[in-house]
């Protein structure tokens, strides 16, 4: 069984999270998930960003596997808008779960599972988050 770990005090339990699945094609791996925005209203400025980014307030997204390789330049998706080297904003309505997704090149063959901590931040909106991360943990790869 998937153990998908939250940092509950994060969003007062209003982001729900869901793992939808985690394939390996070649030397790929792509990761697909889900956030649903449970009662925070819509968000203008939802932010996100990748390992790689420098710089800004959000903290930066964590990739790595079960054997401790992080992986710095993954292709990211959120609502259907890449994100990786950048800081991607966008609108989160309150309602429909989004579709997010994490693919990651070159991706070791002797890994069996994925971490994924995603860096968020809300702006411009008149609730604030208690924290900043979203945890995806032991995400077996098929």
């Amino acid at each position: 069984m998937n153990r998908l770990s939250i940092i509950f005090c994060l969003i007062c339990s209003r982001i729900t999270p869901k793992i939808v699945d985690c394939k390996r094609s070649g030397s790929s791996v792509v990761f697909n998930y889900t956030l649903t925005n449970d009662g925070m209203g819509d968000i203008k400025q939802w932010r996100m960003k990748g390992p790689s980014t420098l710089g800004g307030i959000s903290p930066k997204s964590n990739i790595y596997d079960n054997l401790g390789n992080e992986y710095l330049y993954p292709t990211m998706m959120f609502r259907n808008k890449r994100y990786g080297e950048s800081e991607l904003s966008i609108d989160f309505p309150e309602g429909p779960a989004c579709k997010g997704s994490v693919t990651i090149s070159n991706f070791s063959e002797n890994a069996t599972k994925l971490n994924v901590i995603l860096g968020v931040a809300v702006y411009s909106h008149s609730t604030n988050l208690a924290g900043n991360e979203i945890k995806f943990e032991d995400i077996p790869i098929y």
